[in-house]
């Protein structure tokens, strides 16, 4: 520092394709617990020497450890957010401050189905759980198993095109499916297949959605009645 502005620690990725390579695995759940306290110490440290953390640890080991998050401060200026680094502490924050804006009742009832992967899937059920008692809405949240990689990779951004087609062929999606903007690169998952071509194989609408907490709420109750469409506004 200051040459190195940030520094994001994540777990090494393992997928099923490591014939002939360097054996690795994953941390365990004590391993994880470990990693985290030693980047805390570093965290304390550097506040001291250079007033920022400097180092950060990547939201998968606290969900290897089953540890609460961190609360959104603690990642200052979010510089190892596409990293997977404070994703999910931003997202929770940002859906509990605009969710205070939410209506009660839709105009129109709307049945709209949200794709993920595991390691999303329990966050935002928790944290959406509260929109069962908006009227008029039904929301599912989906979880796709990585087949293409391996079931060790849970995060959204490596879920394919392919996998959501197998899994979801026989589900009742509703009106409209929701995926982050991470699964995607112009249009394409990563295994080339494209949105257009799964939302046709599903028979229903898709859109791409970033991933924050406006844009998602927003994207839930997205519905035009009588010209009028519910849209939140900054807090």
């Amino acid at each position: 520092y200051p040459a190195i502005l940030s520094i994001a620690v994540v777990p090494v990725g393992l997928t099923r394709f490591r014939e002939n390579l360097f054996p690795l695995r994953d941390f365990t759940s004590k391993e994880a617990f470990e990693v985290i306290k030693l980047i805390q110490n570093f965290q304390k440290y550097n506040l001291r020497k250079f007033g920022k953390r400097l180092v950060f640890a990547a939201d998968e080991f606290y969900e290897k450890a089953s540890l609460n998050f961190p609360s959104y401060k603690t990642y200052e200026d979010f510089a190892q957010w596409e990293n997977g680094v404070g994703m999910v502490s931003l997202l929770r924050h940002q859906i509990r401050c605009y969710k205070k804006r939410l209506p009660g009742k839709l105009l129109k009832r709307r049945h709209v189905t949200i794709v993920t992967g595991f390691s999303g899937y329990q966050i935002l059920a928790n944290e959406l759980a509260f929109m069962k008692d908006i009227e008029n809405l039904r929301l599912g949240i989906k979880a796709v198993k990585n087949s293409f990689f391996g079931e060790s990779v849970t995060v959204a951004g490596l879920i394919t095109g392919t996998d959501i087609i197998s899994q979801l062929k026989d589900e009742d999606l509703g009106d409209e499916v929701l995926i982050p903007s991470v699964m995607v690169n112009e249009g394409k998952f990563l295994d080339d297949v494209t949105v257009e071509q799964v939302s046709k194989n599903l028979n229903t609408p898709f859109k791409v959605v970033p991933v924050n907490g406006k844009a998602l709420l927003n994207s839930i109750i997205n519905i035009r009645s009588g010209g009028r469409t519910w849209d939140l506004q900054q807090p």
